[in-house]
């Protein structure tokens, strides 16, 4: 199938970074030593589950 060339005018340009790089974010995911899974601390849901393992499984 043929592609038809598109009339985008943005394509071609490249994004510039505003700000700082991104920040580490090693600090924000834990291990868990029952399960064995890496989750992310930020996230509630995550982290009830691995702090209650016996009522969320």
């Amino acid at each position: 199938m043929r592609r038809d060339r598109t009339n985008n005018p943005a394509i071609g340009i490249k994004g510039k970074r505003h700000g700082p790089p991104a920040n580490d974010e090693a600090g924000y995911f834990e291990f868990c030593p029952v399960c064995g899974q890496t989750f992310d601390k930020r996230n509630l849901g995550e982290v009830l589950h691995h702090y209650l393992p016996t009522m969320s499984r």
